[in-house]
C-alpha cells in the first residue's frame, strides 16, 4: 500500500494507504507504514519512498529506524530497513573520498561505521564473481578506520 496524499485541513499532508490518518509530514506517514506492516514493505514502496525524501527527511527516517531496529548486529533482512540504512542522498555520496567506497563506480561506501556494517551485509547481494573483492575491500577500510582489528 503506497504513500499518498491527503488533505488536513487546508493543508495538504501524507498517509499510508487510502484511509489512514494523514500527517503534514511524509515521515509521519513513512512510520505509520511501518508500525503497520511490522517495518517491512515490498521492493516497490520502498524504492518510492525512499526515493521521495530530501536529505533532512532521510536522514530523519534513518535515526528513527536505528534506535527502533537496533539492528547494528542483527542481520539485514528487511529490504526497507536494509535499504535505510545504506541510503545516502547524491550530495553525501558526493563528499566522500574515493578511498572509503569499497565497490565499483563509488558504490559499497564505507566512511563511517553505520555504513560499513551496511556494506557488510550488503555485499551477498552482488553476483558471486564480485563479492570476494568487495568484501576484502569493506574490510581493509573497516581496519584502517579501527571497526575491524582482524
Amino acid at each position: 500500500m503506497p504513500l499518498q496524499r491527503c488533505k488536513l485541513g487546508s493543508k495538504t499532508g501524507w498517509r499510508y494507504g487510502a484511509s489512514g490518518k494523514c500527517y503534514l509530514l511524509k515521515i509521519d506517514a513513512i512510520k505509520q507504514g511501518l508500525a503497520e506492516n511490522n517495518g517491512k514493505w515490498s521492493n516497490a514502496e520502498t524504492d518510492k519512498t525512499l526515493a521521495g525524501l530530501d536529505d533532512s527527511e532521510a536522514n530523519q527516517l534513518l535515526d528513527d529506524i536505528i534506535e527502533s531496529f537496533e539492528r547494528e548486529e542483527e542481520d539485514f533482512g528487511n529490504k526497507f530497513v536494509d535499504g535505510a540504512f545504506a541510503y545516502l542522498s547524491k550530495k553525501q555520496r558526493e563528499k566522500i573520498p574515493d578511498e572509503d567506497f569499497a565497490g565499483p563506480n563509488r558504490s559499497f561506501p564505507c566512511h563511517d561505521k553505520r555504513h560499513y556494517l551496511a556494506a557488510l551485509k550488503l555485499v551477498g547481494r552482488k553476483p558471486k564473481s564480485e563479492q570476494g573483492k568487495i568484501r576484502k575491500k569493506i574490510l581493509e577500510i573497516g581496519k584502517r578506520k579501527g571497526w575491524n582489528k582482524d
